[in-house]
This record gives structure tokens, sequence and C-alpha cells, in this order.
């Protein structure tokens, strides 16, 4: 339904007199699949020709003094100036609150330099940007446990039969109730799972997802209530347990491949270790470090990155108690 409406909006012929461009705010809890679905909506061959160009910003664009209208600034992920009719579809995601001055003063600017049919999808976290849509905003929620089970499914064996795998199919179907709906989980797991395709490494793979929740849980207590869905740090052992040090993510974020022409900012974002090193301590750098968690198989292909360190227990038990005193 929500792909539905989305892939609807970009196409969808104005009405006389409609505003323009038309606005679209999406509203989505953290790590929900909004960037995915707008992901697909890009790179969609209705869209790409609909338009002549599309061009996305992220977190800190907004902030850019030197920006004047919205066709400034941004990453151009489409642009062809044969077709469309110069129309631009303008995608912006932010994780938290939008500026509603620097956005009306943009949104104003931007108003006559865009062609009619132009649209704009503004995606965030906050209800606030519900004001900023010249059509009712859409709010993502999470997946059925249904609609999850499938996607979990398709991402991990694809098109197995159940029946000539049923002990594999048990154990992704615990993994899939595990993991809670969350969609960068999937994504990270599903790759692990299709690289081991035994049941030795699957029931690994699911002790180490419960013992995820069982950890931060008791980290945090009341304070969260879901750990796939906080933005505080969350603490994972390795699939082998082979060390008693937890590694710590503190943060998620996705970068977008570009052409790099500073070889120091080349390095820069060059993570140490991927998901599976890291799951299985096989490689862990001293202080913090970055970790690929995944890349998209869609164009352009962001990389999803977590941001980690390796703590030792009894910073855990100190964190446990600070997260105690915040409950009472």
């Amino acid at each position: 339904m929500e792909m539905e409406h989305i892939m609807n909006f970009p196409l969808k012929v104005d009405s006389p007199g409609a505003e323009n461009p038309g606005v679209l705010p999406i509203i989505c809890r953290r790590k929900a699949g909004k960037s995915t679905l707008i992901e697909h909506d890009c790179n969609d061959e209705r869209v790409c020709n609909h338009f002549s160009q599309i061009v996305c910003f992220s977190d800190n664009d907004l902030k850019d003094a030197c920006m004047v209208t919205l066709r400034d600034c941004g990453a151009i992920k489409h642009q062809n100036h044969g077709i469309g009719g110069e129309r631009v579809f303008i995608v912006i995601e932010q994780i938290g609150d939008i500026d509603e001055g620097v956005w009306r003063r943009l949104y104003s600017a931007s108003k006559s330099c865009v062609p009619n049919g132009s649209k704009i999808i503004v995606a965030s976290q906050s209800d606030k940007i519900a004001s900023f849509g010249t059509t009712q905003a859409l709010r993502v929620e999470l997946f059925t446990e249904e609609a999850y089970w499938y996607f979990f499914k398709v991402c991990t064996v694809g098109s197995m039969d159940e029946q000539e795998h049923p002990k594999l199919a048990s154990i992704a179907m615990d993994m899939a109730r595990e993991l809670d709906g969350c969609f960068m989980g999937a994504s990270i797991y599903s790759v692990l799972l299709k690289a081991n395709f035994n049941a030795r490494f699957w029931n690994m793979a699911l002790a180490s997802i419960k013992e995820f929740k069982q950890t931060n849980l008791l980290v945090y207590g009341a304070y969260i209530d879901n750990p796939w869905q906080t933005s505080e740090p969350t603490y994972v052992r390795t699939v082998n347990r082979i060390s008693s040090e937890y590694l710590v993510i503190l943060d998620d974020y996705q970068t977008c491949p570009i052409q790099i022409t500073n070889p120091a900012q080349s390095e820069a974002e060059v993570p140490e270790v991927n998901i599976q090193d890291f799951l299985f301590a096989s490689v862990i750098p001293q202080g913090k470090f970055k970790v690929l968690a995944w890349t998209s198989h869609l164009p352009p292909h962001y990389n999803y990155m977590l941001s980690c360190e390796v703590q030792r227990k009894y910073r855990m038990v100190a964190k446990k108690k600070r997260s105690q005193e915040l409950c009472t």
C-alpha cells in the first residue's frame, strides 16, 4: 500500500490550479524501510522517464548556507534533459526535524525555478513535516508479521521450496519473529544466511539474535521497548562467543558512492570491517571503527554503515545502572 502511494505521487498529473511543486511528506519511524521504498521509487523506469532530473538531499544538505533553492546542492541521482520536460523530482530525507523557516524559504524560492509537474518528497521521523505537504502526509508503519516474514524469506532464500528445506525454513521463521519488523536487521542477516546455507550456522545466527535482544533489554530495562528500533547504543556478542568483550553499535547511517577526487576522503570512507568480520570477531580494530553492514542492490547502491567500538563487560554494568536511574 505504501509503495503504491509513493510510486503514484510523482507520476500523478496535477489538477489545474494545484500548487507547484507538489509535496508529499512521509513520516516513518526509524529503520522501518522508508529509504528502501524511496529507492525503489527513484529507480523505477516510469519515474526516471517522467523527470529530467532526480535530486536527493540528506541530513546536512539543508543546512548549507549557500543554498538558495531546492535545485541547488544535493546529489543528482538521475539526469536526462532530453526527457521529462525539465520536470524535477526532489527527495529530502532527514532523521530529525527540518527547520520550518528554512523549509518555507527554500520552497518559496523554488516555486519560480522548477517547471510545472515537478514533485518533492520529504521524509523524516518527525511529525512536524506534515505541515509541509500539498497533500496529506503518508505514515509508513512497520510491516505486519506476515508481510515481514514474506520480505525476510524473499531476501534470504528467494524461491526456495520450504518443503525441501523444512529445518531451514523453520529457523528462518524464528529469526523473522525475533527481528520484530526491523528492516535493517533483515537486510544484514539475509546476506549472512545466503552465504552460509546450512542449519548449524543458521541456528548460531538465531541464538545471536536472541542474545542481542536479551542483552539490551537487560542493559536498558524499561528505558527502551525494542532494541532493534532504539537510537541508543546497542550491545552485540560475537556469534561464536570467542571473546568476553561486547561490540557496541553507536550509530548507523548510509553513504552514497561518489566519485572520489581527494585520496584522504577516499580513505575516510572505507570501512575497516564488513558485517561478517564484525559478528564473528575475526577482525576487530581498536577504538572506534566503521562496519559495512550491507550494500543496497538498487542504484545508487547506498552503503549502510555502523559506527562501532569494543567495550568490556564492566562498562555495560555501569550503563545498566545509569539506565535504571533514568527509569525511576
